[in-house]
């Protein structure tokens, strides 16, 4: 979400420019995948080696617009971890407290699902990571948007994620976890959640001089039971706005999302993103421009692809879903 609640490009960083217009260009909105892949991406091999973080994209490929009406303000986008058919999607603020399925191969509507007992304040990122304490596949939901950084009730949500087939309809969230920052309220809009589902990462929307700090939570954690924070560092985030993110399942990269373009940092063994002020990061991605205020970043099944999705509100047309796949053949 823009700082004054808006939603056109006019308050985005324009670090796009000329690649974000050619990266645009090559997207294919009817056709495969631009490198001539499968467009069915669910289940199927998506290239690259697969023992070390990707290292090249290919231009962002369309697989269809999303399917489901109501998914204008998506701000938040994960593939399914029990069902990597499906993808995970919920709106931003406005709308209920709902989870969105749709189906990795054309963006066709799946059904929604509500979280019981849960009222959606600012839903701005999306995780999926095992649940902790069992390793059962769950959706974490960051309710951590705070234009005004006056919320005293910023939390996750995590969700069991609903297993193949089940039909849409209630979900009751497994645990809440209130969130108290060290410093006070912070606008957020990135959630990264560890392999394991026993740590997670929120970095700060933006601050001053473009450093975004980047807080942890540990656990073991209970229902209920507040999260005290820890500032762990910082990042310079390319573009200033920091709009979303997505750790891999091996932990070894991550993607920030901006406004304008995805980047990627690379993780040693030893590191998690606490050290992402350490790391080089490289651009995955500009644009594309047909996503008019991108916020929405998950890997794909194979940890080194990934899917984008953007907001469009004010138009009554769906977000088209974009997959960027693994080109590199070898191992970094």
């Amino acid at each position: 979400m823009r700082p004054d609640g808006g939603s056109t490009l006019d308050a985005a960083p324009q670090d796009g420019g000329a690649d974000a217009a050619a990266d645009d260009a090559a997207t294919q909105d009817d056709g495969p995948p631009v490198d001539g892949g499968s467009r069915d991406t669910g289940g199927t091999d998506l290239g690259g080696d697969p023992s070390g973080p990707c290292q090249a994209w290919a231009a962002p490929a369309s697989v269809g617009s999303a399917g489901d009406a109501n998914l204008l303000e998506a701000s938040g986008v994960v593939v399914g971890r029990a069902d990597p058919s499906r993808l995970w999607l919920h709106n931003d603020s406005g709308d209920a407290a709902v989870l969105y399925a749709l189906a990795t191969a054309d963006g066709a509507a799946l059904g929604r699902w509500r979280m019981v007992g849960v009222d959606a304040v600012d839903f701005e990122d999306l995780a999926a990571a095992p649940c902790p304490g069992d390793g059962a596949p769950c959706l974490w939901v960051g309710d951590i948007g705070d234009n005004n950084q006056v919320r005293q009730n910023a939390r996750l949500l995590v969700v069991p994620e609903p297993p193949p087939g089940d039909r849409p309809g209630p979900v009751l969230p497994r645990l809440t976890l209130p969130l108290q920052y060290p410093e006070g309220p912070v606008d957020a809009e990135a959630l990264l959640v560890a392999p394991d589902g026993e740590a997670f990462w929120i970095i700060e929307k933006g601050a001053a001089e473009g450093q975004s700090r980047i807080f942890e939570g540990r656990g073991p954690f209970a229902d209920e039971v507040p999260v005290v924070l820890t500032t762990v560092g910082s990042i310079t985030a390319p573009g200033l706005l920091v709009t979303g993110a997505d750790l891999s399942p091996d932990g070894r990269q991550v993607l920030v999302r901006t406004y304008t373009a995805t980047t990627a940092y690379d993780l040693a063994e030893e590191q998690t993103p606490a050290d992402l002020g350490a790391v080089a990061g490289r651009t995955a991605a500009r644009g594309p421009l047909s996503e008019q205020q991108g916020e929405a970043v998950g890997f794909a099944e194979d940890g080194r692809s990934f899917w984008t999705v953007s907001e469009v509100r004010g138009s009554t047309d769906p977000p088209p879903v974009h997959f960027y796949r693994c080109t590199n053949p070898e191992a970094p």
